[in-house]
Parts: C-alpha cells; sequence; structure tokens
C-alpha cells in the first residue's frame, strides 16, 4: 500500500484519467473528490463483498447485515 500525505487542493493522479483531490481535512476526516471516466465503477470499500474485499487486500470493516445489529 502505498502512502500519501496531502493537504486541501493537492491531488493524487492514477494512470491517465483518474484524479484524486483532497477537498476538505480535519482531525479524523478527509472529504475527498474523485474524477475518473464515466464507466470507471467507484465504490466505498465497506459496501464490498468478502471475497472482492479480499482480492482487493482491504482490512477494515465490511458490509453491515442491517439484521444483524437490530438484534444488538
Amino acid at each position: 500500500m502505498l502512502v500519501l500525505t496531502r493537504r486541501r487542493g493537492e491531488e493524487i493522479v492514477i494512470g491517465d484519467e483518474v484524479v484524486i483531490t483532497v477537498v476538505e481535512s480535519h482531525k479524523d476526516n478527509a472529504r475527498i473528490g474523485i474524477s475518473a471516466p464515466r464507466n470507471l465503477t467507484i465504490r466505498r470499500g465497506e459496501l464490498l463483498d468478502e471475497p472482492a474485499r479480499k482480492r482487493l487486500g482491504l482490512q477494515g470493516p465490511g458490509p453491515v447485515n442491517k439484521t444483524d445489529t437490530a438484534k444488538q
């Protein structure tokens, strides 16, 4: 994993078609903007199913099953 430090307004360019811009940042939050071709699917990691998360090497929390949280 590549870890970068960016400030508001700074960008990260992926390939020739994807630009990620830091729109706003606070202590524990960052708002980002993503410019990418319309044919490219962009999803939040926590919404991916477990096989996709493993394939991408994601480690954070996976999708929340609303019926499980209702039981708690």
